[in-house]
């Protein structure tokens, strides 16, 4: 007897790549590509830009809009719960209430595991008939929130991204507004897949790093400690220099069930809570490691005093 085809590894379909725009120091070199110019110009900024890099932990819904009922469209979602590391898991094709984050994820326990398909995802055969809608989230959305963008199309097209039947079909590489056929170039230029990644160590992951200094009585801050350097989010370090391998894994599962070949995609998603957390991170993380070594300090000066109160 066939083992059914595991859904998490192993699912075939439209396949489509999600990644999403974030925000990197000017250390960092590497821009935004031409195709994932968005729609609407970020606004610009002085010390970082934009840049692509793998999703981030948290969620990613699809809408289907076949065109059903609102009361009969709970099927035309999916849900994929992302991992720390970028890594995408299947949870189901239902309303998507009760999505869970995941954490440290096994294998899918199959005797063949695919772990470079869990770059992707597999979408319903759907895709190829109906306009799909694309968005991520960093906390899974409550009835309400389904219920809105399966109702009103405004809603929807200001918070999803959609992508159309005829583009799965497209054989016309240059498209835009963060939406592309998949190749090895246009995953170079994603940071996590670069073959020299600027693997960046969070803060809290470096064991010590100097703020300032005192020189001659003059106190001073190292530039480089106190400018943008580094990430909040974790790295997908798995991915380095794996971008042919990325594309070989999603050539193979992209087809539609008869078996007719399909061109994958590539989908930059728009996160701007994501940005907005790197923005404060970069402020708030230096002030809170001085506050943290003041208190600190504050606890052995009061220690010292206590312990000399003792031995007077």
């Amino acid at each position: 007897m066939t083992e059914p085809t595991c859904t998490i590894c192993q699912k075939s379909g439209p396949v489509l790549m999600p990644l999403r725009y974030a925000i990197v120091p000017d250390t960092i070199t590497q821009q935004l590509p031409a195709w994932a110019t968005p729609q609407t110009a970020f606004p610009a900024l002085s010390g970082y830009h934009y840049a692509l890099r793998a999703v981030r932990q948290g969620f990613i819904y699809v809408f289907y809009n076949t065109g059903a009922l609102p009361e009969n469209a709970g099927f035309d979602w999916e849900c994929w719960g992302v991992a720390e590391n970028g890594d995408l898991y299947y949870q189901g094709r239902t309303t998507g209430l009760g999505a869970q984050p995941v954490f440290n994820p096994l294998p899918c326990g199959r005797p063949v595991h695919k772990a470079t398909n869990l770059e992707h995802m597999a979408l319903s055969e759907k895709a190829l008939k109906y306009e799909t809608w694309v968005a991520f989230s960093h906390a899974p959305w409550e009835a309400e929130a389904l219920d809105l963008y399966t109702r009103d199309a405004n809603a929807r097209a200001k918070r999803m991204q959609n992508i159309t039947p005829a583009e799965w079909n497209s054989h016309i590489l240059a498209q835009e507004n963060g939406l592309v056929q998949a190749s090895e170039a246009a995953l170079n230029t994603v940071l996590d897949y670069q073959t020299t990644p600027p693997f960046l160590l969070r803060d809290e992951e470096r064991p010590t790093y100097r703020v300032s200094s005192l020189t001659d009585g003059q106190y001073g801050f190292y530039q480089e400690s106190v400018n943008p350097h580094t990430t909040f989010h974790a790295w997908s370090r798995q991915r380095a220099g794996g971008a042919e391998r990325s594309i070989r894994a999603m050539q193979s599962r992209c087809q539609a069930s008869s078996g007719k070949p399909i061109s994958p995609l590539i989908l930059a998603l728009q996160d701007p809570v994501g940005i907005t957390h790197e923005l404060a991170y970069w402020g708030d993380s230096l002030a809170l490691a001085h506050q943290c070594y003041l208190d600190e300090l504050s606890v052995e000066f009061a220690t010292w005093r206590n312990i000399n109160g003792v031995k007077s």
